[in-house]
């Protein structure tokens, strides 16, 4: 998909900053325009001019800098190769849904030790997306054990009773905590519904963020959620055909 085939744009910008222990070098500028031009492709967008490159050989700011400019967006990275890990600073600016994961599955090329990254919604204002739910933290994994240990779904096959069973636990909690943890499940749901129909992938990146988006409304401003159960069970109900 590209963005010429979508009736609105949407603005969604990830700023991620990593420290990496194999950040590319003075001679790697072809090599980062290469990994520029491959993450575009993969996260469904269109090039429109370069990527450019240049090192900056200056003391105590040595490291290459890359820009490409997308349609009507950016992707750009800086580096800062003189620390230990170097540092790795990234925007990636988009008129477009996609998945934050794509970006950091990319990243491992240089060999991370950390990152950190805020994902923003630029549409109306600079609203920060509830991105706690992206990753399996041991906290998160201990909560859901629990939630699950008097249920005998299989966790890691069953993703759609998951969340089902977890809708129902809240309608009798009104716990948001369960949102979180409903919202963790439905990332994992469109991962293996990915991995399963490569092909649909963008189309399963845009339902995603599309649900993911209804439930950080509806937990943001506290909404009535018979309506947002009724539309995440009948999207993921249809997408598990």
């Amino acid at each position: 998909m590209k963005i010429l085939n979508m009736e609105k744009p949407e603005h969604k910008h990830i700023i991620i900053r990593a420290e990496v222990n194999d950040p590319p070098q003075e001679k790697d500028g072809e090599s980062l325009a290469t990994w520029m031009e491959e993450l575009i492709d993969k996260i469904g967008m269109k090039l429109l001019h370069g990527p450019h490159f240049a090192y900056v050989d200056v003391e105590g700011n040595k490291g290459l800098t890359a820009v490409a400019i997308i349609e009507t967006s950016h992707i750009a990275v800086h580096v800062w190769e003189e620390v230990s890990p170097a540092l790795m600073q990234m925007d990636v600016y988009t008129c477009g849904p996609f998945d934050p994961q794509i970006v950091f599955d990319f990243l491992k090329a240089f060999s991370p030790v950390k990152i950190e990254w805020k994902y923003m919604d630029r549409e109306f204002d600079l609203k920060t997306i509830d991105d706690s739910f992206y990753f399996d933290t041991p906290g998160n994994i201990l909560k859901y054990l629990l939630i699950f240990k008097d249920s005998d779904i299989d966790l890691s096959k069953d993703k759609l009773d998951c969340i089902l069973y977890l809708i129902e636990k809240y309608k009798h909690k009104n716990d948001t905590k369960l949102l979180t943890i409903i919202s963790l499940f439905i990332e994992l749901f469109y991962k293996d519904l990915s991995l399963k129909n490569n092909k649909n992938s963008t189309l399963y990146s845009i339902n995603k963020f599309k649900l993911l988006s209804q439930i950080n409304v509806a937990k943001q401003f506290n909404l009535d959620k018979k309506n947002l159960f009724t539309s995440l069970i009948g999207t993921l109900v249809h997408e598990s055909k």
